[in-house]
């Protein structure tokens, strides 16, 4: 059939004729996954009415047909009356929203010539305010801009300030639905910029407005050096030079604690900004610089590539330092935030070399302060606390980097953080390593080295430490802290709550062995994941600590368990990395029937070795794998195994203890507690007999277990995160995880 036209929810009631899905209108506002979009557009199906040919295509995949047709499906469902209810169709975005695509009726009139209200930070957060220095100035215009589609999203709008939008905008449409006067309040709280007729302009308005080009004019005011008053300029909403250059002096006088003072020193600085423009439109930094009576480095105006930029940079900002800064920002520079890892001095030890000794606090504040500045301008262009400026082309590294990290979350890996900077400079880690320790201290605003540092990224644990919360039962053995756990659990902590016990009453501290750190740090991470009720998510601590959630797909059924099995295992060997062959010799000879089973001699011949080597790796593997699953000692293992996956191999564990040596009789228990055919369980028991015994099936008449099983119903799984690989003279201080504060604005 035609799709859309022969469906009559596809069509007005009031008229037949007309359709009220309209056809022109792209593809992508229905919100396809990325993927399935780009390959649409790839075959030639641009608008809705194309999509009629697409489910019938014969060269489109059929995943991708599947995907289409249900939600043109969900998007009929949603006409009634004479409208597509949008708003419905949108809630039912499972997979939320990758692009700025969006029509809705409840917004119908709102358009350039009726914007409504204004759109900046204030009425739009984040979101607003990229649509502001996009040029989308007022709620209509973006309106507009969304029925045809934003694309590519706006510099910086990653996926959590894309969501929150999203989040906003469709709880907007729902309030206007029931009440049409939100729009009037709306209006009222974020007036728009006053429009003054063509050839009519305010009397007060500035003469300067007339000579600063588009480009200075779409500068943002911390360009300009104006000091402490820049923030309540911007929170005022005179975030750029043009709303700047506009606003009359009685304006900037009645916004709180400005006075004469400032006024003055903004119109010196647009008087310089104008003075210093290019016939292109462009600034002339120094003829800028020079005006300002502010200095510009480096001195000499250098073009060379990133990787120069970046050994040039830390002599660059000492030069900056000794001529503009003071005399204690600069010896915190040098001794602090500059010096190497194992050369750093401690807050104590800086203060000291000051003229008037401090507390080492005061040196933590003027070194945070001294970090966001350099932040603020080699990455927002913002310099309004700072007696100088770096070139534009010194900054071009830090302001490509924040654009290939725009759409990350704000916190990742430190691996992650350093493979991005190679791919967004082109350079490789070699060539910034050294400087490495300063550019992370700069993005992240705290000093890249020591357990310090590691803490600041990491996460609280306050609520682990009350005592009743329900994570502290949660056993150490169950976090992968590799054989910390069992060192911890020889000390008579085997808990959570036993361990951050000791801590608290001083019988361990966090930084006295490799064991009570990484236990502790594993633990911060948990606290990361888990909600104030007790839950965990998973997950997320999965993703946190950059390892694999096994078995891929769901097990809770006893069929899928056992088809779990075999590749479930071989992936838990692979990552483990026990012997380079352990996953084909479970795969190819533990894990299959006496009689196909190879012996350790032929299977030696096909790997390469001997055939005891086989067997020694064969035990190994066996013993390990017991532990695991049986066992559920998840410290000594690289990935995450889920709850269903670890219940299961319990109740195999209680089957075999009840048959007591009898394997078909442990067969049949599992069976009747499965509720399924002794038949399916076949061709997995060779698998599960050699995990629970440490023997290949058959090699004993009886089995035997080699250690007492230790099988409990699990209360939670958990992963621990691997060790970061990389060269040496990064692992000195590399951090687990970072937080991109550097690339998020400070006001």
């Amino acid at each position: 059939m035609n799709f859309i036209q022969d469906t009559d929810q596809g069509l007005r009631k009031d008229k037949p004729h007309q359709l009220a899905i309209p056809t022109r209108m792209s593809h992508r506002h229905l919100h396809l996954s990325p993927g399935t979009s780009t390959l649409l557009e790839s075959h030639g199906y641009f608008v809705l009415e194309d999509l009629e040919s697409a489910v019938s295509s014969a060269t489109l995949q059929q995943e991708a047909k599947e995907a289409l047709l249900a939600n043109l499906l969900r998007l009929v469902s949603c006409v009634h009356g004479a409208s597509v209810d949008w708003i419905e169709y949108y809630e039912g975005c499972e997979d939320g929203f990758h692009e700025l695509f969006f029509v809705c009726p409840e917004f119908a009139g709102i358009d350039s010539e009726n914007p409504l209200f204004a759109v900046n930070r204030k009425s739009f957060g984040n979101a607003g305010a990229m649509f502001e220095r996009e040029g989308l100035n007022s709620f209509g215009e973006l309106l507009e801009a969304l029925r045809i589609g934003i694309s590519p999203l706006p510099s910086g709008l990653g996926t959590k300030k894309l969501a929150a939008f999203w989040k906003q905008l469709l709880s907007l449409a729902k309030d206007v639905r029931s009440d049409s006067s939100v729009l009037s309040r709306l209006a009222a709280l974020h007036p728009l910029a006053s429009r003054h007729p063509q050839g009519a302009p305010s009397q007060e308005e500035p003469e300067i407005t007339l000579v600063l080009s588009e480009q200075a004019r779409r500068l943002t005011s911390g360009c300009l050096h104006l000091g402490p008053k820049t923030r309540k300029l911007m929170e005022s909403g005179l975030e750029t030079i043009g709303d700047l250059a506009s606003a009359p002096q009685s304006v900037l006088l009645d916004i709180p604690s400005m006075g004469k003072t400032t006024t003055n020193r903004i119109d010196r600085a647009l008087t310089a900004l104008a003075e210093s423009q290019n016939p292109d439109g462009s600034i002339d930094w120094e003829a800028y610089c020079e005006g300002m009576d502010v200095g510009l480095f480096p001195e000499e105006s250098k073009n060379g590539s990133f990787s120069q930029i970046l050994a040039d940079f830390p002599a660059v900002l000492k030069s900056a330092f000794e001529i503009c800064e003071s005399e204690e920002d600069g010896i915190i520079l040098v001794n602090r935030i500059m010096a190497p890892p194992k050369e750093r001095l401690s807050l104590e030890a800086v203060s000291d070399l000051f003229v008037e000794k401090v507390t080492r606090e005061r040196v933590r504040q003027k070194e945070a302060k001294i970090l966001a500045r350099l932040a603020n301008a080699l990455i927002h262009d913002d310099y309004a606390n700072m007696p100088y400026r770096f070139r534009p082309e010194f900054s071009e590294p830090w302001r490509t980097a924040a654009e290939y990290f725009s759409k990350s979350d704000e916190d990742i890996s430190f691996v992650d953080f350093v493979n991005g900077l190679e791919k967004a400079w082109s350079v490789p880690r070699r060539e910034f390593a050294k400087a490495l320790p300063l550019v992370t201290a700069i993005i992240t605003g705290e000093l890249a080295a020591g357990k310090e540092f590691q803490s600041s990224v990491l996460f609280d644990t306050t609520s682990f430490k009350k005592g009743d919360h329900p994570v502290v039962e949660l056993p150490l053995k169950l976090l992968q802290v590799h054989k910390s756990a069992a060192v911890l659990q020889e000390q008579g902590y085997a808990t959570v709550g036993e361990f951050l016990t000791a801590i608290k009453s001083g019988a361990l501290s966090a930084s006295d062995t490799s064991h009570t750190r990484r236990v502790y740090d594993s633990i911060r991470i948990l606290a990361k994941c888990t909600c104030p009720d007790g839950v965990v998510d998973w997950w997320k601590y999965t993703d946190l600590a950059e390892v694999a959630f096994l078995p891929i797909f769901d097990v809770n059924d006893p069929l899928c368990f056992l088809e779990s099995i075999v590749p479930t295992t071989a992936s838990v060997l692979n990552s483990r990395k026990i012997s380079t062959h352990a996953a084909d010799v479970f795969t190819r000879r533990s894990s299959v029937a006496l009689l196909d089973r190879p012996t350790a001699e032929a299977l030696a011949i096909d790997l390469g070795g001997y055939g005891s080597t086989i067997k020694r790796i064969e035990t190994d593997l066996l013993s390990f794998l017991s532990d695991v699953y049986i066992g559920q000692n998840l410290a000594i293992s690289t990935v995450h195994l889920s709850a269903a996956f670890l219940m299961h191999w319990a109740f195999v564990a209680e089957c075999f203890e009840m048959a007591d040596g009898d394997t078909s009789l442990a067969s049949d228990l599992l069976a009747t507690g499965w509720k399924i055919e002794k038949e399916q369980i076949s061709p997995y028991l060779p698998a599960i007999v050699a995990i629970v015994t440490g023997y290949p099936m058959g090699r004993l008449g009886r089995y035997t277990k080699l250690r007492p099983t230790d099988a409990q119903s699990p209360k939670n799984d958990i992963q621990d995160f691997p060790a970061i690989q990389e060269e040496e003279d990064i692992e000195d201080f590399a951090p687990q995880r970072i937080v991109l504060r550097g690339f998020r604005r400070s006001h």
